[in-house]
């Protein structure tokens, strides 16, 4: 007597850029008609974002300190103020990326608030972290710019670009 199981499942598709395609595919609605789905579906089907303000950096354990210091440089030119908020085992994360912004110069502390939340049943430790821009920030990020472009153009001349 021979069982066979078979998962409903798709497979060979959990890859990342496969699954990056089919979410650009939902979200947008593009060729929904042709995948056999009415518009009305591939709009509910599309993932609902959190309506948070613009000037507010959540940050996660999981990435890097570098990513939310470009991040928050970002969102610096078109705001005076950020908030960085973090949850748990982020906020020394969040506070390393506030103290590296202070240490450049590139903003000033603001408000400092610690507060313990509940979520799912368990109290968790939130921390929020108001930064104000510094009145140097234009001028230093400018300065950090040109370095950059002055080490893309030595980089260049050392590894030529294939013709």
């Amino acid at each position: 007597c021979l069982f066979f199981f078979f998962s409903s499942r798709r497979r060979h598709t959990r890859c990342r850029e496969v699954s990056w395609a089919r979410r650009c595919v939902q979200e947008t609605g593009i060729n929904a008609e042709y995948m056999g789905l009415k518009a009305s579906m591939a709009e509910k089907q599309a993932p609902k974002r959190d309506a948070r303000p613009e000037n507010q950096i959540t940050i996660s354990a999981k990435r890097n300190v570098k990513l939310y210091i470009f991040i928050a440089k970002k969102a610096l030119t078109n705001h005076e103020t950020i908030e960085l908020h973090a949850l748990g085992s982020a906020m020394s994360l969040c506070v390393s990326v506030a103290d590296t912004l202070m240490h450049f110069g590139y903003v000033k502390l603001k408000k400092t608030i610690v507060e313990t939340i509940e979520l799912d049943g368990m109290k968790r430790p939130k921390m929020r972290l108001v930064l104000a821009r510094s009145a140097d920030f234009q001028k230093l990020n400018d300065k950090a710019n040109a370095v950059k472009k002055e080490n893309e153009v030595a980089y260049q001349t050392i590894f030529p670009l294939p013709k």
